[in-house]
């Protein structure tokens, strides 16, 4: 099976190369980039990725825009800050190859994310689909979150994706502040109403989760750092839909 790797990117030219030469083993690297104002364009074509660009419509209207352009029907998704490891390529080829009984369209790969350097084990394994047949699903409009919606089967890969998003408190403090309000913003669209209850308990059980019960304290200061501002991020949420009342 031929498979196309999409990467969408703005000034990303810190991850682009590791991101493009992880991802050197399928048929066609595709990056779309909404006006990167650094290198990270000139950069993708050193690294012989297909580059195309595309002004930024939002999230779900991106990543279907590169489904338009992609060659092959098996597409692979994958973040400029994220690495695709040997391992992972090399289950990735195998169940393509070898295929599944029954309709699978697309498979779920865990995520491990990265902080000051760190794995976090309280967001694992933090299952997202990133390879799928195109032909077969679409980016529902959504402003955060976005997922493909497929019509068949998923099933799930074992080795996980790399992400490096947070390379310090301020970068994750700046993304959690961009997500919140892309989040508030859907909760609103929806139709969603603020829930004081909402307010104090998930913000309370998301740190409990990752912290306590996926064993986010054997990270150290950083695992506690982490989960605590991600549990700030959801009461951030919350926080700002009040705000939009």
């Amino acid at each position: 099976m031929k498979i196309s790797a999409v990467v969408m990117t703005y000034n990303s030219e810190k991850h682009i190369v590791d991101c493009v030469k992880s991802i050197m083993w399928v048929d066609e690297i595709l990056v779309i980039d909404s006006g990167s104002t650094d290198r990270t364009q000139e950069l993708a074509q050193i690294a012989e990725a297909r580059v195309v660009y595309n002004p930024w419509p939002g999230y779900a209207a991106q990543r279907n825009f590169s489904l338009s352009l992609c060659r092959n029907d098996w597409v692979l998704m994958v973040d400029s800050d994220e690495r695709v490891s040997p391992v992972l390529a090399q289950e990735i080829n195998t169940v393509l190859a070898e295929g599944e009984p029954g309709d699978i369209v697309g498979y779920s790969i865990p995520t491990k994310h990265y902080f000051l350097g760190k794995w976090m084990r309280g967001w694992y394994p933090d299952h997202h689909v990133r390879l799928f047949r195109r032909s077969r699903g679409i980016y529902p409009n959504r402003r955060i979150h976005e997922a493909i919606q497929l019509n068949g089967k998923i099933a799930c890969l074992k080795m996980p994706l790399h992400h490096y998003s947070f390379a310090n408190l301020t970068c994750m403090v700046e993304k959690f502040n961009k997500y919140s309000s892309l989040a508030a913003q859907e909760a609103k669209h929806n139709g969603e109403q603020f829930s004081l209850v909402k307010l104090f308990t998930h913000p309370l059980n998301a740190f409990v989760k990752m912290y306590i019960i996926k064993g986010g304290f054997r990270d150290g200061i950083a695992g506690l750092v982490f989960c605590l501002t991600y549990g700030f991020y959801v009461f951030l949420k919350y926080a700002k839909r009040y705000s939009e009342e």
